[in-house]
């Protein structure tokens, strides 16, 4: 008998087992975009699955970092990208179903300089109070009373759901912080193995500089706005190697090298 209760205990184990692996979840998900996109411009992946998605998460840093969206998903919804950097880029996806089922995927496309314009070296030649005080903390007798002086880079990326950009500059915009030159020692930027890339057909590149003084800073732009746009789009025809941006207004001046 001992025997007989065993063996139905195996083969119950067996097909429970059996019956388990024989319904599994069809819940797939499947992403369609180009192979290749230059820098900047606007790549739309289209997201599709089999049944309805509850939720869908994106994520550009596998998933160190994402974005979940919940509504108006349906089985089929885009989603829109652009890169500042060059090479391969991977996107990461994770869709729940209404059983709450998930599941992965990823795609990768390869980012090209194709017209884009690269950013060589920014030199600051003029700026309100230069040489003046702006860390009043010290006596115009200690060099630590000058600016420490660094700049950031704005370019205007496309929104995840709609792949519009937006008009007026925000945090989101923010692309690159350069190094600071403490105490005014030097108002020049070398660029060139910084890989500053600006598709000048699909947006325009904002630049402002800025007194730092550890996690606190001035505006050295006087703003707001705290930003300008470098007006590179402008020189398309005669494409000088260097561009200089003056705006009297608030005594800034400073030069941009390009790499066309």
């Amino acid at each position: 008998m001992k025997k007989i209760i065993l063996g139905l205990f195996v083969l119950l184990n067996i097909a429970c087992s059996s019956s388990d692996d024989d319904d599994p979840s069809n819940f797939t998900l499947t992403l369609s975009a180009i192979e290749e996109i230059e820098v900047d411009a606007r790549l739309d992946v289209m997201v599709n699955a089999n049944e309805p998605m509850q939720s869908l998460k994106v994520s550009l840093d596998n998933f160190e970092t994402s974005v979940t969206n919940y509504n108006d998903l349906g089985s089929a919804t885009p989603r829109y990208f652009s890169f500042n950097n060059l090479g391969q880029q991977t996107i990461y996806f994770t869709a729940k179903n209404t059983d709450n089922v998930e599941v992965t995927e990823s795609i990768t496309v390869n980012v090209v300089r194709g017209n884009a314009v690269k950013l060589e070296q920014i030199q600051l030649n003029s700026f309100f109070n230069l040489g003046n005080t702006w860390d009043d903390e010290f006596p115009s007798s200690n060099i630590n009373h000058l600016a420490d002086v660094s700049f950031g880079l704005l370019k205007p990326p496309v929104n995840l759901l709609t792949g519009l950009r937006p008009s007026a500059p925000s945090l989101s915009w923010f692309w690159y912080r350069s190094v600071t030159h403490y105490n005014e020692s030097s108002l020049t930027w070398n660029l060139q193995n910084e890989d500053l890339y600006v598709n000048i057909d699909e947006v325009s590149a904002y630049i402002g500089f800025l007194d730092t003084d550890g996690e606190f800073a001035q505006d050295l732009m006087l703003g707001p706005p705290s930003e300008i746009v470098m007006p590179i789009a402008d020189y398309i025809d005669t494409q000088p190697i260097n561009i200089t941006v003056d705006e009297p207004s608030i005594d800034l001046n400073f030069t941009v090298a390009i790499d066309w």
